[in-house]
C-alpha cells in the first residue's frame, strides 16, 4: 500500500471509532427525566474575603415537579472562602460583588421560558433587604458556558444578566457576618 492509501485508512478507522464511542453513550435528550436538580447560593464580596463558588455548599434539592414550590438557601460564613488569604477564615461580608442561584441542569428537562422565580427575599444575618426584584435578571444567563442551569442573579459586577447597570438594592445592605439566605418561589409551568 501506499502512503495516500495508509492515511485514508488510519483517517477512517479514527472517524468510525469517534462514532461508534458517541453513539454508545445515550444522548441527554433521550435519558430520563431528572427527579431533583441541585440549587446553590453563590456569592462573594467586593474584597474577595468572603466568597462561595461551590455549587455543593449552601444548596438544596429542586424537585422536578410541575407547578410553585417555594425553596430557600442558606450560606453560613463558615462555609466561605477567603479568596485573599488562603487558609484563613472569611471575613465579614460589607456588600456583595455577586450574589446568585443556580439550579443546576434543569434546563437538560425544561426550557428557560416555562420557569420563573418570584417572590425573592434576601436575609443577611435574619434581617429582610428590601430589594426591587423587577431589577434582578433570571433565565439561561450562560448559553455558552453553562448552558443547562437556570440562574437568578439578583447581583452580579460580572454577569450577563445585566444587574450591574441597575443593582436591585445598594451593595452595602448586603453585609452580614453569619449567613445570608436568598427564599424565592420557582415555578415550573410544563
Amino acid at each position: 500500500m501506499n502512503k495516500i492509501t495508509k492515511k485514508i485508512i488510519a483517517v477512517a478507522l479514527t472517524i468510525a471509532t469517534v462514532a461508534t464511542s458517541v453513539a454508545a453513550v445515550p444522548s441527554q435528550s433521550a435519558s430520563a427525566k431528572a427527579k431533583n436538580y441541585n440549587c446553590y447560593l453563590m456569592f462573594a464580596n467586593k474584597k474577595w474575603s468572603c466568597v462561595n463558588m461551590n455549587e455543593k455548599v449552601a444548596n438544596t434539592k429542586v424537585k422536578n415537579k410541575k407547578g410553585k414550590k417555594t425553596y430557600t438557601v442558606t450560606l453560613k460564613r463558615s462555609k466561605c472562602t477567603n479568596e485573599n488569604k488562603k487558609g484563613s477564615k472569611a471575613e465579614k461580608a460589607k456588600d456583595a460583588q455577586v450574589l446568585c442561584v443556580d439550579i443546576k441542569d434543569i434546563l437538560l428537562d425544561h426550557k428557560a421560558k416555562n420557569i420563573k422565580i418570584s417572590n425573592v427575599v434576601v436575609k443577611c444575618d435574619g434581617k429582610k433587604v428590601k430589594v426591587k426584584q423587577s431589577k434582578m435578571a433570571q433565565g439561561k444567563l450562560e448559553p455558552y458556558s453553562d448552558p443547562d442551569k437556570y440562574r437568578l442573579e439578583i447581583y452580579n459586577e460580572y454577569g450577563e444578566g445585566g444587574t450591574k447597570k441597575h443593582p436591585c438594592a445598594k451593595l452595602t445592605k448586603f453585609k452580614w457576618s453569619k449567613k445570608i439566605s436568598v427564599t424565592f418561589t420557582l415555578n415550573i409551568k410544563k
